[in-house]
């Protein structure tokens, strides 16, 4: 059974009728944490041992209740013990390395802080004033010069540089992509294709201080970290001197938005069989905790983790976005005043806006991201809220959006349940391809209308009277029941709304200019199903 939705799996456990059968249940359990203890390197931990052998005392008195509170405080201190074991770890390594420079001098320090990306300063001015903060040892900061001898390109109000060199590759022509409350978007592109984006930033304030410390924190993690490549890193970042900020990225796809309804509209034209669609669900949601992971490991809450917030790939990799409101090295317990995303959040903060909480780390991201689980299934907004989930999604997405914080599951427990796990029936490259084309397709039917209506609008309109039209219908049947008479003009033309929105989706989705990439996906689906 092993540690996948532990919390979830414990209550059940403890709750059951059988009980010899609880407590080998609740035994497995203890001895697959206690293994992990044992490969982390932690077992002379007191807390951890102690819990251990208060937990495995219960087990002996036969106490299942008992035994299973203390198996689900071992595992919620787990995470926590190794995360101060690195944080201790990476400090001993710095004051080694800063005992080690001294020692050799000068010289070697200033090649070491070179290497590391600390001397900044001492570079040759750039046209626009560096401000990022040192890069650490364990990150390879990107070499961005910017070209000043040609003249900046203006995009809607801001001053472009017209080229610029990121890492030995020439970049030009910027171009207008969009505009928002954030700020202006231009795309750079190469000569080999590669595409970079800059921002351009409007209101440079106290959030992007805040996301800048974030992003360097998050920077400072193992580069081979498991989840580091599905977190969206700065590759660089300037200040113009009229205080405009610019930011450097990868460019992506799109959002996860965009890939649900595109993955809608697909489907209402029958070309995206159900199997395939949750194994692209399955693999965008694991990439989305597996980023989230990696940011509790480096000691970082996000806070408003929802669609919107990831990034999708042009190859198919999911990366989280914006952590002007997350919160680094938070304190178990502290008071804290999140800004989220109201369907999004636990009711740890009473689904508000704002509020002032006590900290249980790690948890609301935690329940953020039991909620995707349902939205990306039912391909709709949280406050659609589609049909009960059953099965293994059922069961996890119930262990991460449990109303108490404490008996939420890590997102360790539910990379480990058996909806992810399904994912090693399919080959991974498969899977791959199959990702990167489904983001071309949703990409290149973003900006696509009929009836005056993109994607989104007709997805989100068809979902909404699909509800209201399942509505009328449970009145009309509770009406008959009753001997009462029945709207049958009002499900007539509720019925027709539908069929309307059905038939526009359709269309959109199979626009002629879009046939290679339903071509595409089809090709790979079939080679999916069948295994190859």
């Amino acid at each position: 059974m092993g540690i996948k939705s532990a919390y979830r799996q414990l209550k059940e456990t403890v709750r059951g009728p059988d009980k010899q059968y609880q407590l080998d249940v609740l035994k497995e359990q203890l001895d697959r944490y206690w293994a992990e203890v044992t490969k982390e390197g932690l077992t002379a931990n007191p807390q951890l041992l102690n819990l251990q052998q208060l937990a495995q005392a219960q087990l002996d008195a036969r106490e299942p209740k008992a035994a299973g509170k203390l198996i689900q405080e071992l595992a919620a201190l787990i995470p926590v013990v190794k995360l101060a074991t690195l944080e201790q770890a990476h400090r001993d390594r710095q004051t080694q390395k800063t005992a080690a420079l001294d020692a050799a001098g000068k010289v070697l320090a200033e090649e070491f802080e070179r290497d590391a990306g600390a001397l900044t300063a001492k570079r040759e001015p750039a046209p626009l004033k560096r401000t990022t903060q040192a890069a650490q040892p364990r990150m390879k900061e990107a070499v961005m010069t910017l070209d000043k001898t040609l003249p900046p390109v203006a995009l809607e109000g801001k001053n472009f540089v017209s080229r610029m060199t990121v890492d030995g590759e020439t970049f030009e022509a910027p171009e207008y992509i969009a505009k928002g409350g954030f700020g202006v978007t231009a795309r750079y592109t190469a000569a080999s294709g590669n595409t970079l984006v800059m921002k351009a930033v409007l209101d440079y304030g106290g959030e992007l201080e805040k996301e800048l410390e974030i992003n360097r924190k998050l920077s400072e993690g193992p580069i081979d970290a498991p989840g580091r490549e599905n977190v969206l890193l700065m590759k660089g970042f300037t200040k113009g001197d009229d205080g405009t900020a610019y930011i450097l990225m990868d460019e992506a796809a799109g959002d996860l938005n965009m890939m649900k309804h595109g993955m809608n509209a697909l489907s209402e034209a029958g070309g995206l069989p159900e199997e395939v669609r949750n194994v692209l669900n399955q693999q965008m949601m694991k990439q989305a905790l597996q980023g989230a992971k990696y940011m509790h490991d480096q000691g970082v809450d996000h806070f408003d983790l929802k669609e919107g917030n990831m990034l999708m790939m042009p190859d198919g990799t999911v990366k989280l976005i914006d952590f002007g409101g997350s919160l680094a090295d938070g304190k178990e317990g502290e008071m804290i005043s999140p800004v989220t995303t109201a369907p999004y959040s636990p009711k740890d903060g009473d689904g508000m806006m704002h509020g002032e909480f006590a900290l249980q780390r790690n948890k609301w991201d935690a329940f953020s991201l039991g909620t995707m689980l349902e939205t990306m299934h039912h391909g709709e907004n949280p406050l659609g809220r589609g049909g009960a989930l059953t099965g293994s999604l059922g069961r996890v997405h119930d262990s991460m959006t449990e109303e108490a914080a404490q008996e939420r599951t890590t997102l360790e427990s539910a990379l480990e349940s058996s909806y992810f796990r399904n994912l090693d029936n399919y080959e991974p490259e498969t899977i791959k391809e199959l990702m990167a084309a489904t983001a071309a397709y949703s990409s290149a039917l973003r900006g696509r209308e009929v009836n005056g209506k993109k994607v989104t609008t007709l997805s989100e309109d068809l979902h909404h009277e699909r509800q209201l039209l399942q509505k009328h219908e449970a009145k009309m049947k509770d009406a008959k029941m009753r001997g009462q008479a029945l709207d049958v003009e009002g499900w007539r033309a509720k019925q027709a709304v539908v069929k309307a929105l059905e038939a526009d989706l359709r269309l959109l989705a199979n626009d002629a200019d879009l046939q290679p990439h339903r071509d595409r996906i089809s090709e790979i689906s079939q080679r999916l199903q069948r295994g190859a």
